[in-house]
């Protein structure tokens, strides 16, 4: 059993909290999407740094950025931090940064400002660990140790989708809605459903269009807002794509949340064409190390029994099957997926969006129900998946 403090930037604090934000085992389990079951049950969360006082024990940082979050440990004034400080430097504490989000931060190298804190302070690295959501291809792993810092990659957003299966009572219903969809065409070609308004959800939405396809899918974009809304209204449109800006099929856009999950949607379309978070810009595809992270957005996809087609970065489908999936060639053409620029990339996958798309629906059927073994071993994998996932996190705390 371990002492954890929780501290957390992203989970909403109680109104009589001060900073830092201590939060309870539930808070914990819930953050970690973890509370249906008993994991992290023999641990104690403890909200005062008075209960650890003479013991050694972790700290469970969530934060938007693990940069950020380092800095805010480390340099700040606050006594329970400097007590947090003093700890680590004696190694009687361990300090995990959990980075709830994808990070600008390349992993070819970090900023030289966080080994001067660190050195600076007199840390062990081996004290500091870093949890990340952006995944390296398994050749890359050996790059990580220049770094120096531990690194762990943990996707909370696969528990995320679980998690919410979970709530609604989903994980029951996946598999007959699947198995019963076999007695009947399916309405839609394909699903894409869109948020934030990003380059490649432009491009896609330019080729959808220009091709004269759009109708044949069902599609969201940008959550029925208007670029100004998300502080986009710089971004150029021809009138045809312009009309569809703020156009929503799939949600009611007052009460959305990407976590949630419709089947019907996905159940109801043969492909989805997944626009993921990165895709290749800022010079993703240049670095040594390429970054590679998968959202809500393909575990969706995953389980659903859907195959798709991944708007991402460079070997986003390789890291996959690194992690035991499977994905759907020689059904879809996926030699984009090794090509080095986004520019290459969508022009590769514009052509095999339309190959698929000039299927007859007969044809299409067909096409979508010779990958049953593949989309059934990834729905049963995603469950192993995510198990393995938490033990890293019980790996850490032991």
């Amino acid at each position: 059993m371990s002492d954890i403090i929780f501290l957390s930037d992203t989970t909403a604090p109680e109104p009589h909290m001060e900073k830092p934000f201590l939060f309870s085992k539930n808070h914990f389990k819930s953050f970690l999407k973890s509370s249906r079951n008993n994991k992290f049950d023999d641990h104690n969360i403890v909200q005062n740094l008075d209960d650890v006082k003479g013991k050694n024990y972790f700290v469970y940082y969530d934060c938007n950025q693990f940069y950020v979050g380092l800095k805010t440990i480390l340099k700040s004034k606050e006594t329970h931090y400097k007590t947090i400080v003093n700890d680590l430097k004696n190694n009687k504490c361990k300090l995990i940064i959990h980075n709830s989000d994808t990070t600008p931060s390349n992993y070819d190298e970090f900023d030289s400002k966080l080994y001067s804190l660190m050195d600076g302070l007199n840390i062990n690295y081996e004290n500091v660990i870093f949890i990340l959501q952006e995944l390296v291809l398994n050749d890359d792993t050996p790059n990580l140790k220049k770094l120096k810092f531990p690194i762990v990659f943990f996707n909370i957003l696969s528990a995320d989708i679980l998690s919410d299966c979970h709530n609604h009572d989903l994980i029951k219903c996946l598999t007959p809605l699947f198995e019963s969809s076999r007695y009947s065409y399916r309405d839609n070609y394909f699903i894409s459903f869109n948020n934030n308004i990003k380059q490649h959800r432009i491009d896609l939405l330019s080729i959808l269009v220009n091709n004269n396809i759009i109708d044949k899918g069902m599609t969201s974009w940008f959550a029925g807002q208007e670029p100004k809304d998300q502080g986009r209204d710089n971004m150029s449109w021809d009138e045809e794509v312009r009309k569809w800006i703020g156009y929503s099929k799939d949600l009611k856009v007052e009460l959305t949340r990407q976590d949630w999950l419709n089947p019907i949607p996905h159940m109801n379309s043969y492909f989805n064409i997944i626009t993921e978070s990165n895709w290749g810009q800022h010079g993703y595809d240049e670095h040594t190390t390429q970054k590679i992270f998968f959202s809500e957005k393909t575990w969706k996809s995953i389980i659903t029994y859907q195959p798709f087609i991944l708007i991402s970065t460079r070997y986003s489908l390789k890291k996959l099957k690194e992690l035991g999936f499977k994905t759907f060639s020689p059904h879809i053409n996926e030699d984009y997926d090794n090509l080095r620029t986004y520019e290459e990339r969508i022009i590769f996958i514009e052509s095999e969006i339309n190959r698929i798309c000039n299927m007859s629906k007969n044809d299409l059927d067909e096409w979508y129900w010779n990958m049953e073994e593949i989309l059934r071993h990834n729905f049963n994998h995603f469950f192993n998946f995510v198990d393995s996932e938490f033990q890293k996190i019980e790996d850490i705390l032991k």
